[in-house]
């Protein structure tokens, strides 16, 4: 069944943390030590760097506040970053309003793995890295809607890999995209606010979808909404051997670089 978590009951959660040395807020959403999934919000003030890294699991980071360097890319909110396990990025560096992301992941990740000193835990297996554009978002427009609107962000992709952006009139409601073939989505919402069992899910609130879930119901408020939809991709076999494990002969698959 579907989870979700208002960004007013995430925010009780906003702890600062220190890590390689760099001193941020995080909020969490699902984070719960071990287990699946993960979503939480990092916030960063200018000059915390992030350095090169790498993580074990599949993960999308959606930029929500202040702006900076990504790589060699300039983000801002909101864009789009998807990086399939054991794919380098980096360095993450805030500008002077500082930067704010979601870090969403469908399985428990244990932590990062830094570059260049981590280079001999980095399996050779298929790369994959996607940074979207901003996404367009308008108040005015949103609340002018009359039909629900489908704003393609990531195509779909043979393994399940997709983001669309939802944008719903107000009142009116919608369909999230069916989660069977893929890993899971999760759905945030970035405008306007959802209508959850009387509650009110405003920007910033997060939907954890498992693959075998129905497709979610959505439901706008007075305001409309818009809901993004990260899914993704079903996981390759060898996610599931241990690190260890023997690495695949393949060559990498990358799509635009980090």
């Amino acid at each position: 069944m579907a989870r979700f978590v208002s960004a007013a009951s995430a925010a009780r959660t906003r702890r600062q943390h220190t890590l390689d040395g760099v001193t941020y807020w995080r909020t969490d959403y699902f984070n719960t030590a071990g287990e699946s999934p993960q979503a939480f919000i990092v916030e960063k003030s200018p000059g915390d760097v992030s350095r090169p890294h790498f993580h074990r699991e599949n993960e999308f980071q959606v930029f929500v506040r202040g702006d900076g360097q990504f790589g060699r890319h300039a983000v801002q909110a909101y864009a789009v970053h998807y990086s399939g396990a054991y794919t380098g990025y980096g360095p993450i560096v805030p500008g002077e309003r500082g930067l704010a992301y979601f870090t969403l992941r469908d399985r428990h990740d244990a932590g990062a793995f830094y570059l260049p000193e981590s280079m001999p835990q980095m399996r050779r297996v298929p790369k994959t890295f996607r940074l979207s554009e901003q996404l367009p978002g308008d108040p005015v427009q949103l609340a002018a809607l009359d039909a629900v609107q489908a704003v393609s962000v990531f195509a779909p992709e043979p393994d399940g890999l997709a983001s669309v952006l939802l944008r719903i009139p107000a009142g009116a409601r919608a369909s999230a995209p069916p989660p069977q073939g893929s890993g899971g989505q999760f759905l945030v919402v970035l405008g306007g606010a959802l209508l959850h069992d009387a509650e009110e899910l405003g920007v910033l609130s997060c939907i954890a979808v498992a693959a075998d879930d129905p497709p979610v119901a959505l439901t706008a408020c007075d305001a409309g909404a818009e809901v993004l939809v990260l899914q993704f991709p079903r996981r390759a076999p060898w996610q599931d051997q241990a690190p260890d494990a023997p690495e695949l002969p393949t060559g990498s698959e990358r799509a635009g670089q980090p």
